[in-house]
């Protein structure tokens, strides 16, 4: 009987707190909203980090997979050439090998031409990762030969898009680049690749690649991303000191015979390295991500702490107005545990609610945030629900559960030492306010420091834009071309370009053309490639950039030629190869007029030897992966004279107006048979996305600097307003004893002040420490920045008057007769 007693009661009192909420909707909109806004920016913050950076890769065991790496003065290799697996085979501790190569190939899919990754991998590979098929077979090392049967095993995403997940798929023929692969099997469930970003819709055998090399000619040699399996026994830091004791014969034994002495040298200089593979491979996402997340993610997290502060605020101002019928149930025998749960069950469902809409969001803001990033970037993120996600929306709920239902216990511990039953609740009121006081403080310290973050985000945002490039990106289109099956196969690639670019230059609307080998701001790989320039005499080596253009490229950008003249047109170009210099460079080999006429070198590679430098061309940023080098060191060498460059090109456009339809690019472009636009785009809108993770950390600073000054306000508001309602008796006393209406106002304001003022001194001391924290992610603008933060104070003061000024005006407005009546 008791225990169905202990059921009935409780459902009484569930019923009664739905009603209290239904009679006070603003209280549980604002609350709700709170949390969710809270918990969903703070999930898919960490979503997002566990996608980049903590997700392993989804194979049997992935901790125990390792990358090699060959490492020299100039960084990592790129690659390992494929003759360092053998020998590697002799160093006890790995129990598989797997090298894979990466590529896009066009394939018609629905009867539409597009690019399709294709993941490429040695016959071992599905054995050394653990790599299962959910249809068919996987590939094995018999397939993996030249001259036997093409076969493909598709991934799970590319199986459900293009053939609707139907299991009749195995047997048929696939046309990759125009030659036939017989489809053998379908890779496990999210299964898209080991290349974070890059998601792979076929899986390919590396000695099966779909290559358009004249005259059918194939590598013997393959430059792999090489991971290896390490045995159970053996650890990482293990395996590394047994491949640096053999590295000197593991790099003689690998060398590739057509490697130039150079190459051979520093070859074999470098440093063969063993890392963890567990979560894939990186080539920039996570470098350039990695800590706008980190702080977007300490961000989010603040704002949800300030959310819960707040609930708390409203939980016990609400409460305490209970404390009438607090006492009565006491009186008639309640127990603190049982007033608890009446207390703690509005905390519940609050957090219930509040949590099931933030998962919404999250997932929303997520899928948004990463279908703008594939669409800016051209890489592939997936976020989920993957076992460390659900232990930390697990820990968020937790958090706000001991949160909410600690502060009503401590309320509940107040009121039972009080005998409220027969006084007005003042002194239980005083001590509420007090905690709530200080809760308010801890609100707006963290809010100021949220201000001066967004103000010092969006300084550094303006900074950004307000350098100057050198170019002009205003009406410039950017169209990157890829080849149709067989399109690159019996052409003349430099008359074929000539009359494509001749085509676009007589188009209505176009200014100018040009192509080149790389979309300026597109991204900072391609920024990574230095070469050596020097005199044909060996001297000083310079690390500069070297770009591929055709003429008419500095014009189309709006650069100037400062001395000498521009590139020869594909169809006329005469005489030796040739170069024009940024004029930094041309500075630093001696001189714009020193450099003319005369040669240089690039490196050691043949063709590169002897260079005629022909203009000097005004110093560009062609790319914001270092934003402070204003003058870089480049090398725009002559696309004509190069026809190895002469493929997957970029057409440059300038036209008169603001307006170019794509249409008429991708149709002159498919006129001539051999090529496609593979994507179309401003060069201001690569501008914009080289500025991404700049953007994200202003505007979603922003965002929440805004939702944490309405918290701030809002908790003001709700202590003020209760205030008013509780000195009520007093206020109408003090007003029938002659008090003015100012000086009642300012009995409300200046708990205001109070509040501002120690509120503001801590948060200025907390700006000053998370503004160390993030200097890294500034551009021109200083952490500690006086000027910002007096400009976020001053915000912040003006939030918080504004907010108190509604109860005080109230206060100031109470009719004596009715106050004096109040309780």
């Amino acid at each position: 009987m008791d225990r169905w007693q202990g059921v009935e009661s409780f459902g009484r009192n569930l019923k009664q707190t739905f009603r209290r909420l239904w009679k006070s909707p603003g209280f549980t909109a604002i609350s709700v909203l709170i949390l969710a806004l809270g918990i969903g920016s703070s999930v898919a913050a960490f979503r997002l980090l566990d996608a980049l950076l903590f997700r392993p890769l989804p194979v049997e065991k992935p901790g125990q997979l390792v990358r090699i790496d060959a490492i020299g003065r100039i960084g990592k290799f790129g690659g390992l050439p494929s003759t360092i697996v053998n020998p590697l085979k002799g160093i006890p501790g790995f129990a598989g090998f797997c090298g894979y190569g990466e590529h896009s190939f066009p394939v018609e899919i629905n009867r539409n031409l597009q690019q399709l990754g294709a993941f490429l991998v040695m016959g071992g590979c599905f054995h050394t990762l653990g790599l299962h098929v959910q249809l068919g077979r996987a590939i094995a090392p018999e397939n993996d030969h030249w001259g036997t049967e093409p076969v493909a095993v598709l991934t799970d995403w590319f199986w459900h898009s293009a053939y609707d997940g139907r299991p009749d798929v195995l047997g048929k023929q696939i046309r990759i680049n125009n030659r036939a692969y017989t489809i053998i099997g379908v890779a496990q469930k999210q299964f898209s690749g080991l290349t974070l970003g890059f998601r792979a819709g076929i899986i390919l055998p590396l000695q099966q690649e779909a290559s358009d090399l004249p005259g059918g000619r194939r590598p013997t040699v393959y430059h792999l991303n090489l991971l290896a399996r390490r045995s159970p026994n053996v650890s990482d830091r293990q395996l590394q000191i047994r491949v640096t004791a053999s590295e000197h014969h593991l790099l003689e034994a690998s060398v590739p015979s057509f490697y130039s002495p150079e190459q051979r040298k520093q070859y074999l200089s470098s440093k063969l390295v063993v890392t963890s593979a567990r979560t894939g491979i990186d080539y920039w996402i996570r470098h350039r991500f990695g800590k706008p997340l980190y702080a977007t993610f300490g961000i989010c997290a603040a704002i949800l702490l300030i959310g819960w502060m707040n609930i708390v605020n409203l939980l016990l101002a609400r409460n305490v107005s209970r404390q009438q019928e607090v006492a009565v149930r006491l009186a008639l025998g309640a127990t603190r545990r049982s007033l608890a749960v009446l207390l703690g069950l509005e905390a519940t469902i609050l957090t219930l609610a509040g949590s099931a809409i933030g998962v919404a969001i999250a997932v929303w803001v997520d899928r948004l945030l990463l279908a703008e990033f594939a669409a800016q970037f051209r890489v592939h993120l997936s976020a989920g629900f993957d076992r460390s996600v659900l232990f930390f929306l697990f820990i968020v709920i937790l958090g706000a559960f001991l949160a909410f239902w600690g502060a009503c216990v401590w309320q509940i511990n107040r009121l039972c030492k009080e005998t409220v039953l027969n006084e007005s609740g003042r002194g239980v009121v005083r001590g509420s306010a007090h905690a709530q006081k200080i809760l308010l403080g801890g609100q707006i310290a963290g809010t100021l420091a949220l201000v001066t973050v967004c103000s010092l985000f969006a300084a550094s945002l303006k900074n950004l834009y307000d350098i100057h490039l050198g170019v002009h990106t205003r009406n410039v289109w950017e169209a990157s071309l890829s080849p149709r099956p067989g399109g690159y196969r019996d052409i003349q690639r430099t008359a074929y370009y000539t009359d494509l670019l001749n085509q676009f230059r007589t188009a209505p609307g176009i200014l100018s053309a040009s192509l080149s080998s790389f979309i300026p701001y597109e991204s900072p790989v391609f920024w990574d490639y230095v070469t050596n320039v020097e005199n044909p005499i060996p001297g000083n080596k310079i690390p500069a950039r070297e770009v591929y253009v055709s003429d008419g490229f500095l014009r189309t950008l709006g650069m100037k030629l400062i001395a000498g003249r521009d590139f020869q047109p594909g169809q006329s170009r005469s005489g030796e190869p040739s170069v024009i210099l940024s004029e930094s460079l041309a500075q630093h080999l001696g001189g714009v007029q020193e450099v003319l006429g005369h040669h240089i070198r690039l490196g050691d590679r043949k063709g590169y030897q002897r260079l005629l430098v022909v203009g000097v061309a005004s110093n560009a940023q062609l790319s914001l992966a270092d934003p402070d080098d204003h003058k870089p060191f480049l090398v725009y060498i002559d696309f004509w004279q190069h026809p190895q460059v002469q493929a997957y090109p970029t057409i440059t456009l300038k036209t008169a107006s603001s307006t170019l339809s794509a249409n008429l690019v991708r149709q002159i472009v498919r006129s001539r048979g051999r090529e496609f636009v593979e994507t179309f785009t401003t060069l201001n809108s690569e501008k914009d996305g080289a500025l991404t993770e700049n953007l994200l950390l202003a505007y979603l600073s922003s965002g929440l600097s805004a939702l944490a000054l309405f918290m701030a306000a809002a908790g003001l508001f709700g202590l003020l307003s209760y205030q008013v309602t509780r000195r009520t008796n007093e206020i109408g006393v003090r007003m029938a004893l002659g008090a003015e209406r100012a000086q009642v106002q300012w009995l409300i304001l200046r708990q205001v002040f109070a509040l501002v003022v120690f509120g503001s001194l801590a948060g200025i001391g907390l700006s000053f420490a998370v503004g160390r924290t993030i200097a890294g992610l500034l551009y021109g603008v200083g952490p500690n920045n006086l000027w910002i933060l007096s400009l976020s104070v001053a915000i912040l003061i003006a939030t918080a008057l504004c907010a108190a000024w509604i109860p005080a005006r109230r206060a100031s407005s109470v009719n004596p007769l009715v106050a004096l009546r109040h309780q």
